[in-house]
């Protein structure tokens, strides 16, 4: 196990480095928190950032890493220790959450059961409200039909599909792995 720096918590193995900073949980905040035992009428979105891709683009500047099976296993340990974190604070705690949002990188790179138990786990720390919008990016690559009815079946309401060109010319110029056929 490694301490990560500045955490409280450990990261098996030592591939995976996140900044101290990622993994602090602010000690205030200008959010108003209701007395203990009410719930504060102000519902809250919850972004969870997946940070692998099948590839790394030379355009972008997202914070994305070529993806390793073991490294991301390693980070779904992290983000699940950091969500308990954010669902023990003030600020979070007895808030509903209206929407999750998994934003990357390309979440659809991750196994649907990946996805299914980080849903679990945000609906045993965090309220979050029935209906609640749940979204995720995926490239067209990255899914297919059983997949997309696994990722329904596990609380994913909503896709945003991440689609460059649908010329295969300029997707191969851009080094994009999905041709536009795949978008049938």
């Amino acid at each position: 196990m490694t301490t990560v720096p500045g955490s409280r918590f450990q990261v098996p193995g030592s591939k995976v480095h996140v900044p101290s900073s990622k993994f602090q949980v602010p000690s205030s905040t200008s959010v108003p928190n209701p007395e203990p035992g009410t719930r504060n009428p102000e519902p809250l979105g919850l972004y969870i950032h997946i940070p692998y891709c099948a590839s790394r683009c030379y355009y972008c500047d997202f914070n994305t890493y070529r993806f390793d099976a073991v490294q991301a296993e390693q980070y779904l340990t992290g983000l699940s220790q950091e969500i308990d974190l954010w669902a023990a604070t003030e600020s979070v705690r007895n808030r509903q959450m209206c929407s999750v949002f998994f934003g990357g990188g390309t979440p659809s790179i991750l196994e649907a059961s990946q996805i299914h138990g980080i849903l679990d786990h945000c609906r045993a720390a965090f309220m979050l409200e029935d209906g609640a919008e749940i979204s995720l990016e995926a490239n067209p690559g990255t899914v297919d039909l059983p997949k997309l009815r696994a990722m329904r079946e596990g609380g994913v309401n909503r896709l945003s599909f991440g689609v460059q060109a649908v010329q295969d010319g300029l997707l191969q110029r851009i080094e994009r792995q999905q041709a536009h056929g795949g978008l049938d």
